[in-house]
């Protein structure tokens, strides 16, 4: 089974890691105050970073390991308008200035990326090949078609749904049951695109040092001791950015440890796919996603003529040899002409939940934070890294939707998920209950 799934020199490291491996940071800390100190140097470390540092601040970012090694780099690299509550839920949740703010913040990041990426002229890969969203059973077409109808009552949406009988021009395949097109979003190499930004903030003046572990921050009249593995340093202000990866080291981080859950998942990349057979899979280019709770993810690299899969979410595996067994399986379920198509490379990789399903920024304790993206990690924390920035400086368009939100947790939860795979097999048996009385 093994030759069937993997080839014989499969990497167990990230594809994206793999061709932008991580860059050599600084391995002191500076001897002088500094303005502001970030904890954590993923995407939403960085774009704070970097905007604190425009805006004329020293900033010092420390991160635990290799810089980017936990962020979105490992994951999908979409650049959607993702938000995991829909729209009438949000309605009845909050109300509906709220839902019309969120939703468009949502399309705010997709702009703000693609703007970014265009202003720094920066080779990311990026691509506005829009997306697929697959119903999986007719319940769920019936579903997502009442949702857009409500949904454009209040706010533009450039998203149109295809029958089961119309989807064939976008998918290649006819197991779902009609489709959503989402026309404006995209994706990106989230290596590439990670290391860009390093780039910037490096030239804009932010010192990096990695394999630094922050173990306190102590809070006084003048501002900030930040303790670390390397030492202490002074600082101003203090913002933690450490989201899926947030430590238990002292009560600040046990705080936001609680209102975080971490979801694992895994990714595998195809090796090299003739020409033909990739435009078979995604006849436009887009990246293809289900409405599955536990869905499948597919998107194109187009520069490699590879196929990136992601799924097995909240599923613990003994070995990366299984992993791969289960997504090819749900792969070739899915799309019965990758049947011969094997893994150069998979890995795990996990993103940072919410019990509302809602990002947050704010500032607890006389620290800012920006924590807890549900899976919107390369859009979301640049836009709302830039958004804390802002906040933080004092300038105008700082304001955003998602910031001092009241963050929720549950009693008795400390940070260690360990219901998830009980919940996903829950999911898990749903979602395929709803497949099977679709057929």
């Amino acid at each position: 089974m093994r030759d069937d799934v993997l080839t014989q020199n499969y990497k167990a490291t990230s594809f994206w890691r793999d061709r932008s491996p991580p860059p050599v940071c600084e391995q002191s800390l500076p001897t002088r105050d500094i303005d502001v100190v970030v904890i954590g140097a993923g995407y939403s470390g960085l774009f704070t970073a970097l905007a604190l540092a425009r805006g004329g601040r020293s900033v010092l970012v420390i991160e635990a390991d290799s810089a980017g090694e936990h962020a979105s780099t490992k994951n999908f690299g979409a650049i959607g308008r993702t938000i995991r509550l829909s729209f009438s839920e949000l309605r009845d949740r909050y109300d509906l200035d709220t839902a019309v703010r969120v939703f468009e913040e949502a399309k705010e990041w997709v702009e703000f990326t693609a703007s970014f990426i265009e202003r720094e002229q920066l080779d990311c890969g990026f691509v506005r090949h829009g997306r697929a969203v697959s119903a999986h059973c007719a319940k769920a077409y019936e579903s997502m078609t009442r949702e857009l109808e409500f949904t454009k009552r209040y706010i533009p949406t450039d998203t149109h749904v295809l029958s089961r009988a119309e989807q064939g021009a976008e998918l290649g395949t006819d197991i779902y049951h009609g489709c959503a097109i989402l026309n404006d979003v995209g994706h990106l190499d989230p290596g590439r695109y990670h290391q860009g930004v390093l780039s910037l903030a490096r030239e804009a003046g932010v010192r990096i040092v990695d394999q630094t572990r922050a173990i306190d921050v102590q809070r006084h009249d003048h501002g900030h001791t930040v303790l670390t593995s390397r030492g202490s340093v002074q600082a101003r202000e203090v913002v933690i950015a450490t989201n899926a990866e947030t430590g238990k080291d002292n009560s600040l981080f046990r705080y936001f440890r609680r209102r975080l859950v971490p979801v694992s998942l895994y990714s595998a990349v195809t090796e090299p796919l003739a020409p033909e057979l990739l435009k078979s899979v995604f006849p436009k280019g887009r990246t293809m996603l289900e409405t599955r709770r536990l869905y499948m993810g597919l998107r194109p690299i187009e520069s490699d003529g590879r196929l990136l899969a992601v799924g097995r979410h909240m599923r613990p595996y003994r070995s990366l040899d299984q992993a791969a067994t289960a997504l090819k399986k749900d792969l070739v379920s899915r799309y019965p002409q990758l049947e011969h198509c094997r893994f150069s490379h998979v890995w795990p990789g996990r993103f940072a939940a919410t019990f509302d399903w809602l990002p947050h920024l704010g500032t607890h304790q006389g620290v800012h934070y920006l924590l807890g993206l549900n899976g919107a990690g390369v859009p979301a924390a640049g836009y709302l890294g830039h958004k804390l920035a802002q906040r933080i400086l004092g300038t105008p368009n700082r304001d955003t939707v998602f910031a001092d939100r009241p963050y929720p947790t549950y009693p008795g939860y400390t940070g260690s998920a360990w219901f998830l795979p009980v919940l996903g097999g829950a999911y898990r048996y749903a979602d395929d209950r709803e497949a099977r009385r679709s057929k």
